[in-house]
């Protein structure tokens, strides 16, 4: 396991213990897949997961966490409470909710095998091309790849794309109208940031902008 994610991980967990100046409304932690757990699920998928990205399910398979700053006023206090915990895959890109930090990353066989029809992707894409990679692209073939790994804003989703020997995060945005206005990021760059930052929603995005 990279001794940065487990490194990130550990800080997190000690944050989860301080926090505070933070009024969490939802933590969930998934039990961790074990290698024969992460084997069958590759053997269904049709491909090996990269290393980087069994290392997070070794740690846990899933993850949820909701927070909002303690001294902030409290809107929709309600409605986030109502939500539960865990609360349902899509909640965050559902409304406007104000919380100052989510994680959202589904557990491995949600995120290999749900069909993201009409989130990830669209039927009218079919038609349209695009280029990533230096490759020209269909965009619907291209986004129909794509596995939402961490859904955590109305406007923004973080999207895994998988190939061989590395996992890349490409951002979203515009209710995932695109996920190639932003450079690709290195899967254990963006978890170790997203971990630091103990998911804190603007951080994200201003690493994705930063980093461009």
């Amino acid at each position: 396991m990279s001794d940065r994610i487990k490194t990130a991980w550990s800080t997190f967990q000690q944050e989860l213990k301080a926090a505070q100046d933070k009024k969490i409304f939802c933590h969930n932690t998934n039990p961790p897949l074990s290698p024969v757990e992460i084997s069958e699920l590759e053997s269904r998928f049709g491909q090996e997961i990269p290393t980087d990205l069994k290392s997070f399910y070794a740690l846990c398979n899933g993850l949820q966490l909701t927070w909002r700053v303690a001294s902030s006023q409290t809107l929709y206090e309600a409605e986030i409470t109502k939500a539960g915990c865990p609360f349902p895959l899509m909640w965050p890109a559902e409304q406007y909710w104000q919380l100052t930090g989510v994680i959202n990353i589904p557990d491995l066989q949600t995120l290999l095998f749900r069909d993201y029809k009409d989130f990830m992707w669209f039927d009218h894409e079919k038609n349209y091309e695009d280029t990533f990679g230096g490759n020209k692209i269909n965009s619907q073939t291209f986004k129909k790849k794509l596995r939402p790994f961490d859904i955590f804003d109305k406007y923004y989703t973080a999207a895994l794309y998988l190939s061989e020997d590395k996992s890349q995060i490409l951002l979203g945005d515009d209710h995932n109208a695109s996920f190639l206005n932003f450079e690709p990021m290195d899967f254990e760059i963006y978890l170790v940031h997203t971990l630091n930052t103990f998911g804190e929603i603007s951080a994200r995005i201003n690493y994705f902008h930063e980093a461009n």
